[in-house]
């Protein structure tokens, strides 16, 4: 009986990370989500990973550091989601204007910009 509840919690453990695990969004959707309703957005996404799809902005990369940010626009701000890759190595081949996917820890919304952490492109 032991083994059968084992793998019966298994199996749920297995549904559930797959139903809580990222699921791909429009950039400008989430944004969208903080600008209607903060609170709750912030209450649904801040700590969680999410898998993002969005045209890509402005490039930032300071010379005196490995890591690099993406501005994406939406509602007339340049920035209004702002990615922090720790490696800019990650970005090769991404260029302004380019539809491409990523994967970010929502940090915070904050002066009506949604800051994304650690992100990574997803190839593929």
């Amino acid at each position: 009986m032991g083994l059968l509840r084992s793998v019966a919690l298994l199996v749920v453990c297995i549904s559930l990370c797959a139903v809580d695990g990222p699921r791909l969004l429009s950039a400008n959707a989430l944004y969208r989500d903080f600008q209607n309703n903060p609170i709750d957005a912030s209450n649904k996404y801040v700590g969680k990973t999410v898998v993002l799809e969005g045209l890509c902005g402005d490039i930032v990369s300071p010379s005196d550091s490995v890591s690099a940010a993406i501005h994406i626009a939406d509602s007339g701000r340049p920035n209004a989601l702002i990615l922090s890759f720790p490696d800019r190595n990650d970005l090769a081949g991404i260029n302004r204007g380019q539809k491409f996917r990523f994967r970010c820890t929502v940090e915070e919304y904050k002066h009506s910009i949604v800051w994304l952490k650690d992100c990574t492109i997803e190839r593929g």
